[in-house]
């Protein structure tokens, strides 16, 4: 379902709800006015995937270039298909933080916009996605070294799971997140990422095309990700 994209500035935004924080990692729920349901998600890679397809149903906002991808054919999901019905005991739980979040724009292959805290209304702007979970983290108590992102200099590493290898080359940190290259070792390709939700996305993608739709990318599994020499 697409709408349109001039929407009013209640509608530019959606409620971020963390309902649970086990083993570092979060969930919960996001939700906005048009779609009218809950949206659900465990962990930030989901978070990031269903904000994606949410901002790309509203088209807002627009994207300037579309995502790099180490697949030829995408096969796109309507919204109604991609959204699970929130479960009984999600909504008897209390959420541990509620905030309004809005992406103002999707540049350089991240996000850029604010968050605020409903109850308290602090409000935190981010310059990327990778800046976004560090806000999130700091606010749950998450600490700097049990961070969904990894601590990782510049340099290459070499990412397996899912019998899928990846060596993936950091080579700079700008606009708060990282940029490189990815090449896929099974598929014999290899992509330019130009931030760490793009890069995360690109191995969501494969992993999702070749084995189970469940994996979940962490890249902070040192027993998967290893400096390559």
């Amino acid at each position: 379902m697409r709408y349109r994209t001039q929407l009013p500035n209640d509608q530019k935004y959606v409620i971020l709800v963390i309902r649970n924080i086990l083993d570092n990692q979060i969930s919960g729920s996001i939700y906005h006015a048009l779609q009218g349901e809950l949206i659900n998600f465990h962990g930030f890679m989901e978070l990031a995937e269903e904000m994606e397809n949410l901002s790309n149903d509203l088209t807002y906002p627009s994207i300037c270039m579309e995502r790099r991808s180490l697949l030829n054919d995408l096969e796109s999901t309507s919204l109604e298909e991609r959204v699970d019905q929130i479960e009984h005991c999600m909504r008897s739980r209390m959420p541990l933080h509620t905030y309004r979040l809005q992406i103002h724009h999707r540049l350089s292959g991240t996000w850029q916009g604010t968050l605020q805290d409903r109850e308290s209304g602090s409000l935190w702007q981010f310059e990327s996605f990778m800046e976004l979970i560090g806000i999130i983290e700091d606010e749950s108590g998450i600490s700097k070294k049990d961070s969904y992102v990894p601590l990782l200099p510049l340099g290459t590493y070499v990412y397996k799971k899912d019998r899928q290898e990846f060596i993936i080359r950091i080579l700079f940190k700008k606009n708060k997140s990282w940029q490189g290259s990815v090449h896929w070792v099974n598929g014999k390709k290899t992509v330019n990422f130009r931030s760490y939700l793009e890069l995360i996305l690109i191995l969501r993608e494969v992993l999702e095309d070749t084995g189970k739709k469940a994996s979940i990318i962490d890249m902070n599994d040192y027993g998967r990700m290893v400096r390559s020499s």
